[in-house]
C-alpha cells in the first residue's frame, strides 16, 4: 500500500519507556476518502502501526499525486518521468500535478476549502535549504517534460525549509487549490524550486519504491460535510435506500456511510454511496442493525 495515500501524518513524537529502554512513537491520522479517520501509534523507524481508536470525523481528503517529474538542465533533452525520485535545486527542479476531477467544482466547491496542504517527503538532503513552490502556468506530461521542454513558471504560492532528510513537510496551498476549484483547466500543477540555487534535495516520487512516500495533497472542506439528516421513511433492510437531506454534502459514490436513527443508535443501515445530486444521497445497504420504519436518521460517514 502507497501509505501517503491514505495517512497525514502530524508532528507529533514522544520518546517514553516503560521497560528501560527509549522507544519512538509518531501520532497519525487516517484520512482516506470515505473512511472514518483513525488515530493510530506507529513505533519509529519500524512501519509497525498501533490503533488507537476513532476519533471525530474529519472532512478531509487526502489526493494522491497524478504526475511528478523532475527535469535538470545538466541534461537538458532527458525525461526523468520514471525517476523515484525528484531533484530539487541547482540544475533541477520538480514538477508536481493532482487529479481534482472528482472533487465539486465551481464558485461554492471553492469557498468550501478550509485549507489545502502540499505534502512532500525529503529523502535525501545534499545541501539545506528551501522548497519554492509555484504554480505550473502551462500543459506538461510526466513522460515527455524535459529541462528544454517545460512549461512556464506562474504564480509563486508559497515555501518551506528542507534542512533534514527523512522527513514531511507542508505548504499551505489553499489559495491556489480554491482557485483550480474554480477554474479546473488552471490546475497544470506545482513546480518546486530550491532556494537558494546551491540547495540540493532529494524528494519522494510516486515511483518509489523504498518508503512510497509520494506527494500528496491534503484538502479539507468547511462547511455542511458529511454529516447530514433526513426525515425520509425508510423500512430498515439491504439494498439501495434514497435519503432525502441537506444539498452541499461532500459524499462521492464509493464513499462509505451510516444512517442511524436519533432515537437510538441500535437502528441503522450502512452501505456504500452509490449517488449524491442534489438533496437526494443514495446508499446501497450492505449492513443493518434493528428493525422497522423509521423517518429520524442521523448520517454520517461509517468506518467499516
Amino acid at each position: 500500500m502507497k501509505r501517503i495515500t491514505d495517512i497525514t501524518y502530524r508532528s507529533l513524537v514522544d520518546t517514553r519507556s516503560a521497560v528501560g529502554a527509549t522507544m519512538n512513537w509518531r501520532a497519525g491520522l487516517v484520512t482516506k476518502p470515505g473512511l472514518r479517520c483513525t488515530w493510530f501509534l506507529q513505533r519509529l523507524p519500524s512501519w509497525i502501526a498501533f490503533c488507537v481508536g476513532l476519533c471525530p470525523l474529519l472532512n478531509a481528503q487526502t489526493s494522491p499525486v497524478a504526475a511528478d517529474a523532475h527535469v535538470n538542465s545538466a541534461f537538458p533533452a532527458v525525461n526523468f518521468g520514471n525517476s523515484p525520485f525528484l531533484q530539487v535545486g541547482g540544475p533541477a527542479r520538480a514538477f508536481v500535478k493532482f487529479d481534482l476531477s472528482a472533487l465539486p467544482s465551481g464558485p461554492g466547491a471553492a469557498n468550501s476549502v478550509a485549507k489545502a496542504t502540499l505534502i512532500l517527503w525529503i529523502g535525501r538532503v545534499g545541501t539545506a535549504g528551501s522548497i519554492q513552490v509555484s504554480e505550473v502556468a502551462g500543459a506538461w506530461s510526466e513522460s515527455t517534460v524535459t529541462s528544454n521542454a517545460q512549461p512556464a513558471i506562474g504564480t509563486l504560492v508559497s515555501s518551506a525549509s528542507a534542512s533534514a532528510a527523512s522527513q514531511f513537510i507542508y505548504v499551505d496551498v489553499t489559495g491556489t487549490v480554491q482557485n483550480w476549484l474554480r477554474t479546473p483547466a488552471a490546475n497544470q500543477g506545482f513546480v518546486l524550486d530550491g532556494v537558494p540555487s546551491t540547495t540540493a534535495v532529494f524528494l519522494d516520487s510516486k515511483e518509489s519504491i523504498t518508503t512510497s512516500h509520494e506527494p500528496a495533497l491534503s484538502i479539507v472542506f468547511a462547511g455542511a460535510g458529511y454529516t447530514a439528516t433526513s426525515t425520509t421513511s425508510l423500512l430498515i433492510g439491504a439494498g439501495s435506500k434514497a435519503f432525502a437531506t441537506q444539498a452541499g454534502l461532500s459524499y462521492t459514490a464509493g464513499a462509505r456511510a451510516r444512517a442511524s436513527s436519533a432515537a437510538s443508535g441500535a437502528n441503522y443501515m450502512e452501505g456504500l454511496v452509490t449517488a449524491y445530486s442534489g438533496t437526494t444521497l443514495t446508499i446501497n445497504v450492505d449492513t443493518v442493525g434493528g428493525s422497522g420504519t423509521l423517518a429520524d436518521w442521523d448520517i454520517n460517514l461509517a468506518g467499516n
